[in-house]
């Protein structure tokens, strides 16, 4: 038996225990550590007899990476409790919620809803950053609305009553003035 299979047995083992409520988190995580040992050393045990055959028949040394499909599986028998949690709001009952894809997508896109639960999802990042502050002022670039029509006449009168004024007022200063003379006293 080679210790990749021997890896593969024992997570069968913890997962059909931790399923059945016979492991609790503690007990799997020390069963988990010491499996984690014992595949690294032999890994490792594994490689440095590779790499004695490659140096004396003068070869490359293969790279043999870990399986990390097995390491994956064995990091999902860690977080068993939080990623088997199916209710809805433990993103607000845990600190840092782990969930799942359909809750994922519940909190940010708004899809998924069950019945009478409100709510379209969370703001994007993107709109946070450029929208919301701390201090709850919008610090976003301004963008101008287009005026209806019904605004845009008004605005057209009101400026062709301050053009009659300003024409008036031009009219009278660019007038011939009489010449005014300043003597300083002696």
């Amino acid at each position: 038996m080679t210790y990749i299979t021997q890896l593969e047995r024992s997570i069968k083992d913890i997962r059909k225990r931790t399923r059945a409520g016979a492991l609790p988190l503690e007990q799997r995580a020390v069963e988990i550590l010491a499996a984690v040992d014992q595949y690294a050393l032999a890994h490792a045990d594994a490689n440095a007899a590779k790499r004695e055959d490659a140096i004396a028949n003068g070869r490359d040394f293969p790279f043999n990476p870990t399986d990390s499909a097995l390491l994956t599986r064995l990091a999902d028998l860690i977080l068993h409790e939080d990623l088997t949690d199916s209710t809805a709001w433990k993103s607000r009952q845990s600190e840092y919620p782990f969930l799942s894809e359909f809750q994922l997508a519940r909190r940010r896109d708004g899809v998924h809803q069950r019945k009478n639960e409100g709510g379209t999802g969370e703001a994007t990042m993107g709109f946070a950053e450029e929208y919301l502050a701390t201090d709850g002022r919008n610090y976003s670039v301004p963008i101008r609305r287009q005026r209806s029509i019904k605004e845009g006449i008004i605005v057209d009168e009101n400026a062709k009553i301050r053009n009659k004024e300003r024409r008036k007022r031009y009219v009278e200063f660019t007038k011939v003035q009489p010449v005014i003379t300043y003597r300083a006293q002696m």
